[in-house]
Parts: structure tokens; C-alpha cells; sequence
């Protein structure tokens, strides 16, 4: 991943200097990892980055860029107001996720903070090959410890265990946990972001997990919906199998040039053949990246076009209160005539 070269095409498209805040958006353009810095760019100069004590050494050994560190003590906005008088600038672009008060501790500086929508966050959303290679390590380490958890699923054993059993092999196999692990079994699995709690796994019920590792930055999102016993449900099957043809009508409609609400509408038109749409209550999923949740959104409000290399998730489930819930979570990139899933996990 070329950091230098991602900056340069930035800078030369600012017509202001930009304050860069947030850490994924830091990440990305200079590989850093700590949980504040701010990286001030100006078009055909130097990056600045400034940060306090805690990361000064931490920001010379991983930034990957060229770039003026300078620390702070208290003050940040006032180190930055110091250096934009210095380049005889007083208009910064911000991102709009900024707090008010930071944005008033600018203008108390004599800088007149422009808010807009993240650039960095729209670079993000095409992934470059290197980065689809680290989502792919970060999908077959969740897919190990998966497996590695397999075994453990069985009557008596609480939610919170197994989330717990799962998240300790993603570590073991070199992973972090790239978000809170959902584990629900029975009616709880009516709860898309069920919370693991000490209700214990039965058999002729079902268990949904939704689990991810991260690794090298990058984040793998999963969901299995596993049935304990002899498979003698029937509601449960038939369920299982709209679900899952759902997310295969997703996939052969997901690629270049398709609309995401779209595709979003096409599954819920497949669902309501079954007349089950109604419970499908979130979008069809959403980008992965150094976030767990990225651009686009895949959902019927979105009119994002898909674009070759985009990450995302395709994730259909449907909701029954006082029943319970199934849900399906696979990754893809985006192709141009296509996609391509990027998990190898069976169904079940």
C-alpha cells in the first residue's frame, strides 16, 4: 500500500488545507494506529502531524509518510492555528465529525475550520489489492476460530462462553476482535445485536453468531445461524432456506454498476414471495475496511453505484418475535460483470 502516493493525490485535490482526525481515516493515509493524532495537510507541502506525548515515538516508528511531527502538551488547536499562520493560511477544512467545541477551539485561534464531508472516507471505499488481501487473512483467521469453536456448541453452554471461547482463538491465531461478538440462541436470536448473556444453548433450538477478526487494520464481519439437533424443525428449515437463497439473489445482482437500494429491493422482492419481507428489518449489508462499517450502505435508502473493488457484506435475515431470527453473513468485492465471496465458511 503506497501511503506517500495516497497523500500526493489528496493534497493536489484540496483548495484549502485539510485537517485529517479521524483514526481510520489516519490509518489509511499514514499507517498510523494510535487513538488520536492529527495529520495536517497542504497542497505541494509537507504533511504535518501532531500529536501529544503518549504517541510521539509511537508516530515515528509507523508513519509511513514523510511528515512533520510535532507534539502538543494541551493545546492542540493552538499548535495547528501556529503552523497555518506560519504557511499563511487561516481556511482548514474539517471533517464534519468533529465536536462543536473543537471546531469553537479553532475559531478562538483565528482559524476559520470549514467542516466537510470526509474525502478520506470516500478513498476508503475502493479497496486496493493489497488491502482485499488483508481482509482475506482477517476472514480466514474468523473462519479458524470458528471452526476451532465448532465442537464447543452444545446444550448448556452459555452465550457469553462462546463468545468468549471465540474471540480468545482469534487472538491465539494472531487476530483481534474487530467488534463485539453477537451470540443469542432461541427467541434471543429475534435480536440482530443480541448481546451475550448467560442463556444456554438447547437442543432443537438455534444459535446466531456474528463474529470478525481484524488484522493488519483490516476487518472481517460473519454470520452463522447454526441449528442444534437432528434438523427435524420444519420451520426452522424453511426459514433457513429463504435466508439463504436471499443472500444468493443478492450476489448475482451485486456488481459494477448496480445501484445498492436496488439491490436492497430485489432481495426483499424475493423475500415477500414468501410473505416474510416485512420481518427483514436492516439493510442488506454495508463496506468493510479498517471499519467494521464503511461506505456503501446497502440499503433502500442508498443510490451508491457500485464500483469495481468495493468490499461489502451481504448479510439477509429475517426476525420473528417471541420465534427468533436467522441471519446470513458473507463477504464480496465487487467485479465488474460479477462478485466475488470472499469467506469459505459453509452455511450449515
Amino acid at each position: 500500500m503506497n501511503r506517500e502516493k495516497r497523500v500526493e493525490n489528496l493534497k493536489r485535490t484540496l483548495e484549502h488545507p485539510l485537517l485529517v482526525t479521524h483514526p481510520a481515516d489516519l490509518f489509511y493515509l499514514s499507517g498510523f494506529t494510535g487513538s488520536m493524532g492529527f495529520l495536517l495537510l497542504f497542497q505541494g507541502k509537507e504533511p504535518v502531524f501532531f500529536c501529544d506525548g503518549r504517541y510521539t515515538t509511537q508516530a515515528g516508528e509507523e508513519l509511513k509518510i514523510k511528515a512533520q511531527i510535532l507534539e502538543f502538551r494541551h493545546q492542540v488547536a493552538a499548535r495547528i492555528a501556529e503552523k497555518m499562520r506560519e504557511e499563511g493560511e487561516k481556511e482548514l477544512c474539517i471533517d464534519e465529525r468533529v465536536s462543536c467545541a473543537f471546531v469553537r477551539s479553532l475559531e478562538k485561534e483565528g482559524i476559520s475550520p470549514v467542516p466537510v464531508p470526509s474525502p478520506v472516507r470516500s478513498l476508503r471505499v475502493k479497496k486496493e489489492p493489497e488491502e482485499v488481501a488483508m481482509i482475506e487473512k482477517a476472514l480466514t483467521i474468523s473462519e479458524k476460530a470458528f471452526e476451532r469453536v465448532l465442537p464447543f456448541l452444545k446444550p448448556g453452554v452459555r452465550e457469553r462462553d462462546i463468545a468468549i471461547e471465540l474471540e480468545y482463538q482469534i487472538r491465539t491465531l494472531g487476530g483481534e476482535v474487530a467488534f463485539p461478538t453477537i451470540v443469542a440462541t432461541g427467541e434471543r436470536t429475534a435480536l440482530p445485536h443480541a448481546h451475550p448473556e448467560d442463556g444456554k444453548l438447547e437442543w432443537g433450538k438455534w444459535v446466531l453468531i456474528d463474529w470478525g477478526a481484524r488484522y493488519g487494520g483490516y476487518c472481517a464481519d460473519l454470520t452463522r445461524t447454526i441449528y442444534l439437533g437432528n434438523r427435524h424443525n420444519e420451520q426452522f428449515q424453511k426459514i433457513f432456506r429463504w435466508v439463504r437463497d436471499a443472500q444468493e439473489v443478492a450476489k448475482d445482482h451485486l456488481k459494477e454498476g448496480a445501484v445498492a437500494c436496488q439491490v436492497d429491493e430485489v432481495v426483499r422482492k424475493f423475500l415477500s414471495q414468501g410473505e416474510i419481507e416485512s420481518y427483514f428489518t436492516h439493510g442488506l449489508g454495508h463496506g468493510v475496511g479498517i471499519e467494521i462499517h464503511e461506505e456503501p450502505a446497502i440499503n433502500s435508502q442508498d443510490q451508491t453505484v457500485l464500483a469495481e473493488n468495493m468490499v461489502v457484506t451481504v448479510e439477509p435475515g429475517v426476525y420473528f418475535p417471541d420465534w427468533g431470527g436467522v441471519r446470513l453473513e458473507s463477504m464480496v468485492v465487487i467485479r465488474k460483470d460479477g462478485c466475488i465471496t470472499l469467506d469459505r465458511l459453509n452455511t450449515f
